[in-house]
């Protein structure tokens, strides 16, 4: 399948969860109904997808004040169309490589997850290809796993 800005699967890093619940247990460890919450506010941010093989692009950016003078570098995240690295000439790269694989956002500080899905509207609007007539290259990489022998 060749995605489009339609329907190119984009998920959010789940980073400004934390990693541990308030009796200090670890969120592994955690019932299926602490995960059902955390998806569930995934899914109402209007996220569809979930990474389910390392065949990805995971996707953030900063912002990025410097003083050579006196040696100081500042960086701090930034909504992906704010920060210093220009996606669409990445993706351009991606899809020269016959990159097909999820997009996941990261944003962390303030509301991380609200940051996030306006990455993914970003992607959407300014980003992505708007139909399938795109040239795809190549991949280096197998792009999903097809599925294993059953016995």
């Amino acid at each position: 399948m060749v995605y489009t800005a339609e329907n190119w699967p984009i998920t959010a890093a789940l980073l400004q969860f934390p990693g541990t619940d308030a009796q200090g247990n670890h969120v592994n460890d955690a019932d299926a109904a602490v995960w059902a919450e955390v998806f569930t506010e995934v899914k109402d941010t209007g996220f569809t997808d979930a990474d389910p093989y390392s065949n990805y692009l995971h996707m953030k950016n900063y912002i990025r004040d410097e003083d050579v003078a006196r040696d100081t570098y500042v960086a701090m995240p930034a909504p992906m169309e704010s920060g210093l690295i220009n996606y669409r000439e990445a993706f351009k790269v991606a899809l020269s490589v016959g990159f097909q694989g999820i997009l996941c956002t990261e944003h962390y500080g303030g509301d991380g997850l609200s940051v996030t899905a306006r990455n993914q509207d970003y992607l959407r609007r300014q980003v992505l290809p708007k139909t399938d007539r795109y040239a795809l290259g190549k991949s280096q990489v197998a792009q999903g796993r097809p599925s294993a022998p059953r016995n």
